[in-house]
């Protein structure tokens, strides 16, 4: 029953996006991801009156504005190898998930272990988005450190270039000593370090679900850490997972979390590669005691 209920709360707030017809919205140099709930995390509705956007001169005058009524695009990136136990409850939900998918809701299936694919392009098509889950391959070499900063290349370009809300749902299993490189604590500082400032120059949100690999000793949580660390500086977050049973209300919570980020978009005045902008986003006619707002406060814009 539980389940079920998660499924039809998603399937009613997806939908409610798709009752509305997207408007035309300008293209622009930076487009912002933001979040904004209440205490308890559930999400709050807002329109662009509602942020008031600061760089160091001064205020910021939006351009563009996606709420959660623009259409979405999910791009899910399985790095799984590991234990089928999880690995096949994640693709029997997210399959649920699929089958109720409105059309202003399009996916694409991609993999980062050995490398990234693209195993289903974009599109609305259920029976093709399910076969693609159900079938990508899981062997290889986890991919996640090495190929975090692609994906984000690659959504980008959906990102930037249309009138539509981008984001990723990156599961992985991913085992730090399986790696194709041999990483020592040393090795994976200076990789998250390196992802992370990378991460600077995109723009589309990672929302991580995190399957678990048995391991906990030191290097194995730092590891864990260094996910999450990095989900958050795109403005996404992680869901670790425990137990099968607790695929289904992680998987809905991220994509609840997808649902509800919207993105502000503007064009910097002084457009220079390279060169780190630092934002502040404020709340105007929200009570502040009881919203929250998440946004990537800092970014580059690539030559």
């Amino acid at each position: 029953m539980q389940k079920r209920c998660i499924v039809l709360a998603f399937l009613l707030l997806f939908s409610a996006a798709g009752l509305l017809a997207a408007g035309p919205v300008p293209l622009t140099a930076v487009k912002i991801p933001v979040r904004v709930t209440d205490t308890k995390g559930s999400p709050l509705q807002i329109t662009q009156d509602n942020l008031r956007l600061t760089q160091e001169k001064g205020p910021i005058t939006p351009t563009a504005f996606l709420g959660t009524e623009s259409p979405v695009l999910i791009i899910v990136v399985f790095d799984t190898t590991g234990d089928m136990t999880y690995i096949d409850a994640v693709r029997k939900e997210l399959v649920k998930f699929v089958e109720v998918l409105p059309p202003s809701v399009q996916m694409s299936v991609m993999t980062a272990n050995d490398g990234l694919k693209v195993v289903q392009k974009p599109t609305a098509d259920k029976d093709l988005l399910g076969k693609a889950i159900l079938n990508y391959p899981t062997k290889g070499y986890p991919g996640f450190l090495e190929n975090i900063v692609s994906v984000t290349d690659f959504t980008d370009k959906y990102l930037l270039k249309f009138p539509i809300r981008v984001s990723v749902l990156f599961i992985t299993d991913s085992d730090i000593y399986k790696c194709r490189k041999q990483y020592t604590s040393a090795d994976l500082t200076t990789e998250a370090q390196r992802d992370r400032e990378l991460l600077q120059e995109t723009f589309t949100p990672v929302f991580v679900l995190r399957l678990p690999t048995g391991n906990t000793d030191t290097m194995s949580r730092t590891y864990e850490g260094t996910i999450r660390d990095i989900s958050r500086a795109t403005c996404g977050e992680t869901e670790f997972i425990m137990s099968p049973t607790g695929v289904s209300p992680s998987l809905a919570t991220s994509l609840f979390r997808i649902h509800e980020t919207a993105f502000v978009g503007y064009d910097p005045a002084d457009i220079k590669p390279n060169k780190e902008y630092k934002l502040n986003v404020e709340l105007t006619g929200l009570p502040t005691t009881t919203a929250k707002v998440e946004f990537k406060s800092s970014f580059r814009i690539r030559k």
